[in-house]
């Protein structure tokens, strides 16, 4: 009995790490430098450091950190968006999506299948068919999966106690509080299924110039702010700029989430008993939170789609913290996963996805 029930549960968290990957966005996460601001240096090292939430596909493009001309601290929307046009970087997505290759000019469905959870032998039947148009896998990729690719941009500012404007930065090295000031816009990938389609017919078959050919953009979607900053004696300054920014970033991301609900982190239940799921702090997690639960339905094409089957909330006391670096903040054992209780709706079972209400 105990070898059925741990296959049981292995085969459940087997399947709940398929759906989540299935549902995860794609995200480019770059950060807007300034170099006559105090602290620009070791951010820009913080952030090269800090790795991308498990929870989005990372479809970085080589650049993690720009300079715009403009050095002031203000509205940067269009300034990204001229970048973006600039580095034709819409095309540079769809290159990377599609596996491109510049030397033959061949492209590759590899990475699509792999985040599609397709088969293999299945994706070579859809090339080689004649009609491409009629195929649902296509109209997933163009639909569900390549349009939940976003550019996140985020600009950082350091807003501690020494004035950015200051000639005499002496003694900074002693610094153990560190504020900084970051603003994360989001953009989204402008593709759907009839942009697929013109791909396929323009440039498939392959072409040696693909970055500068094609015309796919990104559309600006919103922006969050947020001041934040953290003291500590325990740690090195080092430490302490990495942890502040990476928090920071955390909850711009979570405040992005919630103004726009199609980049909405999706996470699997555990277990049901009790009913557990591995977010946190990190996600902006709290009790007055309510999170539908979403079943899977797999069609006879493979394609999968989600439908809500209840709601639920956390338990208080028994959210995780999962913020960067909270482990070595801890004085005593920290929760494994959070623990939420229903609300409504029939059962439940692991493997189905949560995702925080509006």
């Amino acid at each position: 009995m105990l070898i059925v029930s741990a296959l049981c549960t292995a085969m459940a968290y087997g399947q709940s790490d398929a759906v989540e990957r299935y549902q995860r966005c794609s995200v480019i996460h770059m950060m807007i430098e300034h170099p006559m601001y105090m602290f620009n240096e070791e951010i820009a090292s913080a952030f090269k450091r800090i790795p991308l939430s498990h929870r989005f596909n990372d479809h970085s493009l080589g650049v993690k950190v720009v300079k715009f001309a403009t050095q002031e601290f203000s509205d940067q929307q269009e300034y990204i968006a001229s970048f973006i046009r600039q580095t034709k970087l819409g095309n540079r997505a769809i290159a990377k999506w599609f596996l491109w290759d510049k030397t033959t000019g061949r492209f590759s469905m590899d990475l699509v299948s792999e985040r599609g959870l397709y088969n293999a032998n299945t994706m070579d039947c859809i090339l080689a068919s004649k009609s491409i148009r009629g195929n649902a896998i296509l109209q997933d990729a163009g639909e569900n999966l390549i349009p939940n690719t976003y550019l996140l941009m985020s600009d950082i500012c350091y807003t501690g106690k020494y004035s950015n404007k200051e000639k005499d930065f002496t003694n900074t090295e002693d610094l153990h509080k560190f504020d900084v000031t970051i603003t994360t816009y989001i953009f989204q990938l402008n593709w759907n299924k009839e942009t697929l389609y013109s791909f396929y017919e323009k440039y498939f078959n392959g072409t040696n110039d693909f970055v500068n050919q094609g015309s796919y953009d990104f559309i600006y979607r919103a922006k969050a702010e947020t001041s934040y900053g953290e003291e500590s004696c325990y740690i090195t300054q080092s430490k302490l700029i990495e942890r502040v920014v990476a928090r920071c970033l955390d909850i711009n991301i979570m405040k992005l989430q919630r103004e726009y609900h199609d980049f909405a982190i999706r996470a699997p239940l555990l277990s049901t008993d009790p009913i557990q799921a591995d977010i946190g702090l990190k996600e902006g997690v709290n009790t007055k939170q309510q999170y539908e639960v979403l079943e899977k339905e797999t069609d006879k094409n493979g394609i999968m789609t989600f439908h809500h089957v209840g709601i639920i909330q956390p338990e208080e006391g028994k959210i995780k913290d999962n913020r960067y670096m909270a482990e070595e903040e801890k004085k005593e054992s920290h929760l494994t996963f959070t623990t939420f209780k229903k609300v409504s709706g029939g059962d439940f079972y692991p493997g189905m996805l949560i995702r925080e209400l509006k």
